[in-house]
């Protein structure tokens, strides 16, 4: 490139011009850095927003529901009737979901194909996906992002990460702050391939009578439901020299709506800084993108 051509654009870079692109060093596609936004806009007097909390009262008050919580030991899949109701309006309030004026949506395309969800990125595997450049302090991190008409695909590349033991985890966010209830869902992809419960965190409390154990100390705080899900799958493996994390969620089970942006954010957590005693100093990010006020707004379409 002619000295000129450079200054050009290290001007324009430093004028903020062109700065959302993050060039890799590799010969495939360039990774997008995609650009946050504003959070949701609440429509408060919303008929959807009382029907979802009708629905969490209802499910506070179901004994088996109580019981499930307390039991720490033992808990599964949470096929409750009153969560049946609480996915299906929690997905019409999605649905609904409009980002804010002169917020930019990045495209999630639609493929054909699906991945082997094992970790490893198979050849081709990911060639159809948009890539984002999410890393911090100076890592290569790139998310992939890809969905048929069922599901929604994610992986990660995580050149930074080169430990197959410790601390290492993937985490994707979405219906952010979409109903004065709903802080947002989200899956966690560890070390292993396994499915994933995934969590919903609400603003939701306990109207009853006080804890009386241990058991019951859920009863204290805003609910986190765990063990949401039974369609969502994800893997990681280091087998090509580095940490890579793939997962899958069921757009009709996760509430994730086609065609219709929604607010989302991502973290790849990495081992811990630790003391010459090993104890626990801070830890480590290697990717991030969004907050949880100032989500990325993605829109799965064709």
């Amino acid at each position: 490139m002619h000295r000129f051509q450079i200054f050009a654009v290290a001007v324009l870079i430093a004028a903020g011009v062109i700065g959302f692109v993050a060039f890799r060093a590799s010969t495939g596609p360039k990774a997008v850095r995609a650009e946050v936004g504003a959070p949701v806009q609440i429509d408060t007097a919303a008929a959807e927003h009382d029907a979802l909390r009708s629905a969490y009262e209802a499910k506070l008050a179901n004994d088996d529901y109580v019981a499930y919580k307390t039991n720490a030991s033992g808990r599964g899949f949470q096929d409750f009737e009153e969560e049946s109701r609480i996915k299906r309006l929690r997905s019409q309030i999605a649905a609904s979901v409009q980002a804010p004026a002169g917020t930019k949506t990045f495209r999630i395309p639609v493929v054909n194909s699906t991945p082997t969800l094992d970790g490893r990125f198979g050849e081709g595997e990911w060639d159809q996906a948009a890539r984002i450049a999410i890393g911090v302090d100076g890592a290569d991190t790139t998310l992939f992002v890809m969905s048929t008409d069922e599901n929604l695909y994610l992986a990660c590349d995580v050149p930074g990460d080169t430990t197959r033991d410790g601390y290492d985890q993937f985490r994707f966010y979405y219906h952010l702050n979409i109903s004065p209830l709903i802080v947002n869902e989200r899956i966690h992809v560890g070390k292993s391939s396994e499915k994933l419960g995934g969590i919903r965190q609400t603003e939701v409390r306990w109207q009853g009578d006080p804890p009386t154990s241990k058991d019951e100390r859920w009863k204290k705080y805003a609910i986190n439901d765990w063990s949401i899900y039974q369609h969502a799958f994800g893997a990681s493996s280091v087998k090509q020299g580095h940490r890579r994390f793939e997962a899958s969620l069921s757009l009709a089970e996760s509430g994730i709506p086609f065609g219709s942006p929604f607010p989302a954010r991502v973290v790849v957590e990495s081992d811990p800084v630790r003391d010459s005693k090993g104890k626990f100093k801070k830890r480590t990010y290697l990717g991030e993108l969004g907050v949880q006020t100032a989500p990325v707004w993605f829109v799965i379409e064709r």
